[in-house]
């Protein structure tokens, strides 16, 4: 195998391995997070807002709330663990934010470590397991073609 055929080949692989990185994050913290205590929170902010360009629309979703751990009030702004605070379609952001209108009382999962970290929704993010496919088909082809160029 050339040096070209090997350069490429690792170019895809540290590009699968960074597509891995932001769902397994999100995988492991589902895990920790689930352990965590839950206490009652405020939503004190829920827009969106458009950030349409050149190249098509996108719809960010600025969501903040504040809960108390033991006397200490703390705010956050993260809901889920994949960094779902941008959405492509103005629907799925009306929905996330028709879900969480301010005032309204939720229940927030705190890190009792560091209680300023926290989230909303402990489960698996929508998308995690979608966003480990396309990485894991790149590894294999690799590997695939690899072994296939090794043995044939």
């Amino acid at each position: 195998m050339g040096w070209f055929a090997v350069s490429v080949k690792l170019v895809f692989v540290i590009l699968a391995l960074y597509l891995l990185r932001k769902p397994w994050y999100a995988l492991r913290m589902v895990r920790k997070s689930a352990t965590w205590p839950k206490v009652l929170g405020r939503i004190i902010s829920s827009e969106i807002i458009d950030t349409s360009d050149a190249e098509g629309s996108s719809y960010e979703i600025k969501l903040a709330y504040e809960y108390s751990v033991e006397g200490v009030i703390y705010r956050c702004d993260r809901f889920g663990w994949m960094g779902n605070n941008t959405a492509a379609w103005k629907s799925d952001a009306n929905h996330i934010v028709e879900s969480y209108p301010v005032g309204r009382a939720v229940g927030v999962y705190y890190d009792p470590s560091d209680p300023a970290q926290a989230v909303l929704e402990s489960r698996r993010p929508k998308g995690a397991l979608t966003a480990t496919a396309f990485p894991l088909i790149i590894l294999a082809v690799v590997v695939l073609t690899t072994w296939v160029r090794i043995g044939g």
